[in-house]
């Protein structure tokens, strides 16, 4: 069997959770939404974007983040099938 889902099982690293807990203490709007805590989470999630992607050597248009694992998990499947075209008797 192959396990997709690691983070389920996987306990953080003490150094991420500490970043994240802070982070999110600050920061905690909407990135989409129009009002102020909102532009400044849209901000922190370019630039966390473009920190991923510079590291990667890609563009910042490619890194896509999901609400979590299975969805991370279900888009790279469908997409690997559509792009193949094996979705369509389905």
């Amino acid at each position: 069997m192959i396990y997709f889902d690691n983070s389920a099982t996987t306990a953080i690293l003490p150094e991420s959770l500490d970043t994240y807990v802070k982070t999110s203490q600050r920061v905690f709007g909407n990135p989409s939404s129009l009002h102020y805590l909102g532009m400044q989470a849209n901000r922190l999630l370019t630039q966390a974007r473009k920190q991923i992607a510079d590291m990667l050597q890609v563009t910042s248009e490619e890194i896509v983040f999901t609400s979590g694992g299975t969805e991370g998990d279900n888009w790279v499947l469908k997409g690997t099938a559509f792009e193949n075209n094996l979705m369509e008797n389905i």
